[in-house]
């Protein structure tokens, strides 16, 4: 039975306890039924997207070093090798021989399902993004010059020299650096 000296039933009591809480209660609202905090939200909606799957390849002085997939039929790892690409074996990397594959045509080279670890010379690389990235989209850029000086139309019959937007393309510009 309750008596007068129950703080579970008394009204004063009750106030306090509300009121005590209350000074906390902000920093509870900030978490929702999740418990976590909305920067803490946003921190691991940042995250959600990021590709971390692999381990982060090792930096090689000289060599640009990437992940190839071993099942990409688009880009297959002998076109890879045909440009220059060469496999990572674990040995040359001491750090990543946890990932040596074991079995198979790639025995020994450094991987992580069914990716494995390549490298190509730095000069061959900058060589492949220049022409990929450079070079190829300048190509197209004069493409669509040559277009606009032989005055063609657009569906609507206007003339492609009269759209805004293609005063600067094809103007010739140093590569970038891509390493």
């Amino acid at each position: 039975m309750a008596t007068d000296s129950d703080t579970r039933i008394r009204k004063d009591t009750a106030a306090e306890v509300r009121g005590s809480r209350s000074v906390t209660a902000d920093a509870e609202r900030e978490k929702d039924a999740s418990g976590i905090s909305p920067e803490e939200r946003a921190r691991l909606l940042r995250d959600e997207f990021k590709q971390e799957a692999l381990p982060t390849a090792p930096n090689i002085p000289g060599w640009h070093v990437c992940w190839l997939a071993s099942n990409n039929n688009y880009d297959p790892i002998h076109k890879r090798m045909r440009l220059g690409y060469q496999p990572v074996m674990a040995d040359e990397v001491p750090s990543m021989a946890g990932h040596r594959m074991t079995t198979g045509e790639y025995s020994g080279v450094v991987a992580c399902n069914e990716m494995l670890l390549f490298k190509i010379p730095q000069e061959a690389y900058e060589q492949i993004m220049r022409e990929y990235h450079h070079d190829a989209p300048l190509r197209e850029e004069e493409g669509l010059r040559a277009q606009l000086v032989r005055g063609e139309k657009d569906s609507h019959g206007k003339e492609l020299e009269q759209i805004e937007g293609f005063d600067d393309i094809a103007q010739r510009r140093s590569a970038p650096q891509f390493a």
